[in-house]
């Protein structure tokens, strides 16, 4: 999720490019979050400060931005996890990648409801939470054919 945050339509084919907040086009949605004490009431509760790179704020800017894309948005997902979806076909993050979008409550592990109210987005329309760093799960045969790569090999998100 770090570097980078995706919209994808229901088949998981990106409807953006990846979303960068390297050129602080979200500053003034973090602005405004810290100005009405949104912003502060996040921070406590995700434990990530809040700043412009981060995927709230890069859903509040393609909210506003790009309403086409978050229209027909299904799903959001980070590059890691775009990567494990292309390779696996999982729509999961486990938590520490989750604890870096601003959307994770880290006293209750789980997304956070007044982070995706403000987003207006809803809990399935990001990765399922997981706990486990390793991926066991089978590649895709398509993924593994053109890999040279077996079915069983185990991949580590950290």
């Amino acid at each position: 999720i770090a570097n980078g945050w995706i919209a994808l339509d229901a088949d998981f084919n990106a409807l953006t490019e990846v979303i960068s907040g390297g050129d602080n086009r979200a500053a003034k949605y973090v602005d405004a979050l810290m100005i009405n004490g949104i912003g502060g009431q996040l921070q406590r509760k995700t434990g990530l400060p809040m700043t412009p790179t981060e995927p709230l704020a890069l859903t509040l800017w393609l909210k506003n931005e790009n309403q086409e894309a978050y229209a027909n948005a299904a799903h959001y997902m980070g590059v890691q996890e775009f990567i494990v979806n292309r390779l696996f076909g999982l729509n999961e993050v486990d938590e520490a990648h989750a604890a870096r979008t601003g959307f994770y409550n880290v006293a209750h592990q789980d997304w956070d409801i007044q982070a995706l109210a403000v987003t207006g987005l809803v809990t399935e329309q990001l990765p399922t939470l997981t706990t486990a760093d390793a991926i066991t799960t089978p590649l895709l045969a398509a993924v593994a054919a053109q890999t040279g790569l077996t079915e069983a090999t185990t991949f580590y998100r950290r």
